[in-house]
């Protein structure tokens, strides 16, 4: 009844707090692999593809990405109700086994993980339930070997774990300790170390009959499913996918150790908060001064489990501690019993304690109104020409998009080609399966070249440029950029010829109008989703720079208004619309915004901006006066040096303008924009020689400078 308490309390919450659909993480991917039984990344979770598509077969609720997320909150659940079993036989009170239990519920990174498709929940359950069986085999077993179908129950279910995810190794040393330990205290030696070896061969058979099951992936690779991450057909590729040597460059060096280990500290109290996580440390030392034999069993636990992490180098790293969150849970359990008997009646609050946790994490955990990273799919796909070809690249960008492609069929007309990938054959050959229709040329190339990406890339835009639309992120359009034209076409760019003509590009702009769609409600935004939603803004910003280049200033100003309404605090954004007002002539209207800029964010920006729009309007005092507090605010930027300096000569004020554009040299003394402007001054007030000097300045550190030449031609008489 205590373990059942616990079940339905954490699924009850996990349910109110449920993703309603993918998520930003790698949820997109292991959905798209459970859905289409295909293959995720290494090592390839052939377990879990095969428990999600069959939960998603038979749960009639929701959509696809609802239901995986619901097998999350399920496996979470249940790794809850068996710590709480754990602290039963540990503790032998069932309400401190059901705190800690809890507490580990509304753990910070155990709870978001709960509530969004993603692997470590089922790895909790997985140690939860191994330990659970370790600490019954050994109350059990009164320590005879011959009493072993725990151990191979828990062999085999070890070796299950193994085909989800390498994560549960950290029990194996104490599971080693404790099991050799035990049988070192007992009497008759020999005959238990013949019953060990007997026993043995079983326990391993036990352990590797499961790993059979990774025969999952070579069999689904050779159907080509959607989800087919390194397509592990081969031998070479099969064993280069389970041991996960894709990923080999993620570990840290020695030297960096320390630093990890550091930087890992600030995890343990966002997790549970200071007035658990002490007690729980505390928790420790109780454990080892009363059951020395336990402490270690669960020290060791903890420590492989930091030992590996502080040497593995990705962004989410926090999730690896999840074992470490589990068993600091336990702790606590023993630091309760210590304070039971220490303090009468104290038992009855207990169970208030895992509110603390709750209400600490609910915020950063609740999903439940969640739609970011479908939206943000949604908004990339919909603005793009039909049958066209985008270039994804990276987690973030590309997951989201393949549940939406994948499962949900949104725009199944569009191809989605990964251009990291691009570095891998197997990649390049499955592509020209999945995808008759488009052009490829691939040298065949064994070793995963980076090289390759950009060669293999630039090979697609021009074999398919003229029959399909081509679309790219700005960031990863490197290759292209100086040889074709990028059309800003929402979140992703279009890619053109360069060549093509004034009137081509005016209808490609016409033809390509987009508004982005999406539920920005008051929820928790991470740190990959607050940088991801400044992309809807950079998005309308780079619209507005390609239109306001080809004189389009009202549309520009409108997507720059646009750009504000999704980030009020973006700076660029006021600056930029700003801009385009003070070009298209509204010169009242830029005056306005920035003196708003300067009301609402306090720098430079504001100041200098307004300072160009008085030097227009030929308020030349105004302007200065406004240079001057944008560089008493921002000295280190020259350009505000040049502007000062041109009102000083535009006043016929030579001194001062000399004097504006030596102090940009100060600061950058191999600037030839400030020498040119030099030679200017001193040109326009009669000093000749040095105007000369000034311009051979110029050409010294900027030979095909414009227009120097032929001043120093005249100036010279040459």
């Amino acid at each position: 009844m205590a373990g059942l308490f616990v079940f339905l309390i954490s699924f009850f919450v996990y349910s109110l707090t449920l993703t309603p659909s993918v998520d930003l993480h790698d949820s997109g991917e292991m959905i798209t692999a459970a859905y289409s039984l295909g293959i995720s990344h290494p090592p390839g979770y052939p377990l879990y593809c095969i428990l999600g598509k069959l939960i998603m077969s038979i749960l009639p609720i929701g959509n696809i990405a609802y239901r995986m997320n619901f097998f999350s909150s399920l496996s979470a659940s249940l790794a809850s109700m068996f710590l709480c079993f754990i602290g039963m036989r540990l503790y032998k009170d069932k309400i401190i086994a059901i705190v800690p239990a809890l507490v580990f519920s509304f753990s910070r990174i155990f709870w978001q993980q709960a509530v969004i498709s993603e692997k470590y929940t089922l790895n909790a359950l997985f140690l939860s339930l191994l330990i659970l069986i370790l600490l019954k085999w050994q109350e059990n077993s009164k320590f005879k070997i011959q009493n072993s179908k725990l151990l191979y129950l828990f062999s085999f279910l070890l070796g299950l774990s193994f085909t989800h995810h390498l994560q549960t190794i950290f029990i194996i040393p104490s599971a080693i300790f404790l099991i050799f330990s035990r049988l070192k205290r007992k009497k008759e030696k020999k005959a238990q170390g013949f019953r060990l070896k007997a026993s043995g061969s079983l326990i391993l058979l036990f352990f590797f009959l499961p790993l059979l099951l990774y025969i999952y992936l070579p069999m689904r690779a050779a159907s080509n499913p959607e989800a087919n991450w390194g397509s592990p057909d081969t031998l070479e590729r099969f064993i280069s996918h389970i041991t996960v040597k894709e990923y080999s460059h993620y570990f840290a060096s020695s030297s960096q150790w320390l630093s990890n280990f550091k930087s890992s500290l600030y995890f343990f109290p966002s997790q549970f908060t200071f007035f658990i996580l002490i007690p729980a440390i505390i928790g420790i030392f109780i454990m080892v001064a009363k059951r020395r034999f336990e402490a270690i069993f669960f020290g060791l636990i903890i420590a492989f489990d930091i030992l590996h992490s502080i040497r593995y180098q990705i962004h989410n790293i926090e999730d690896y501690y999840i074992p470490t969150f589990l068993v600091l849970s336990i702790f606590l359990g023993e630091f309760l019993v210590f304070a039971k008997n220490k303090i009468k009646h104290i038992r009855a609050f207990f169970l208030l304690i895992p509110s603390i946790p709750l209400l600490t994490n609910y915020y950063s955990a609740n999903r439940d109104r969640d739609f970011y990273s479908y939206d943000y799919g949604r908004n990339i796909l919909e603005p793009l020409e039909k049958n066209s070809i985008l270039l994804i690249m990276g987690d973030t960008f590309a997951f989201p998009l393949w549940y939406l492609h994948f499962v949900e069929n949104v725009r199944g007309d569009v191809a989605l080609i990964d251009k990291l990938e691009l570095r891998y054959l197997w990649y390049c050959e499955n592509l020209k399966k999945r995808y008759p229709d488009i052009a490829f040329s691939f040298e065949p190339s064994k070793k995963p070249d980076p090289a390759l990406i950009g060669t293999r890339f630039i090979d697609i835009v021009h074999r398919n440029i003229e029959k399909r639309g081509i679309y790219v992120p700005l960031p990863f359009a490197q290759e292209v950029s100086q040889t074709h034209l990028l059309i800003p076409e929402g979140i992703a760019h279009r890619i053109l010829p360069k060549s093509l003509s004034y009137q081509g590009i005016m209808n490609e702009i016409k033809r390509s109008t987009f508004k982005f769609k999406y539920r920005k409600t008051h929820i928790f935004l991470e740190e990959r989703t607050r940088h991801n939603y400044d992309n809807y803004a950079i998005a309308y910003e780079a619209r507005a720079g390609f239109l306001a280049e080809r004189g389009l200033y009202e549309d520009g100003i409108f997507c720059l208004k646009e750009a504000i309404k999704i980030d009020p605090n973006k700076t660029s954004s006021f600056y930029n619309l700003g801009i385009l007002y003070r070009d298209s002539g509204k010169l009242d209207k830029a005056e306005e915004i920035f003196k708003e800029m300067i009301n609402k964010f306090k720098g430079a920006d504001g100041h200098y901006g307004l300072g160009m729009v008085y030097q227009k309007k030929n308020r030349l005092d105004d302007a200065i006066k406004e240079y001057k507090e944008a560089i008493s605010l921002d000295p280190k930027k020259i350009f505000i040096y040049h502007s000062l300096g041109s009102v000083y000569l535009e006043k016929g004020m030579f001194k001062e303008a000399i004097q504006a554009f030596q102090d940009s040299l100060k600061i950058s003394p191999d600037d030839p924009n400030s020498y040119y402007n030099l030679g200017v001054t001193y040109w326009k007030g009669g000093r000749i020689e040095e105007a000369i000097s000034a311009y051979r300045k110029v050409l010294e550190l900027s030979p095909n400078y414009p227009g120097v030449a032929e001043s120093l031609r005249i100036l010279t008489g040459g």
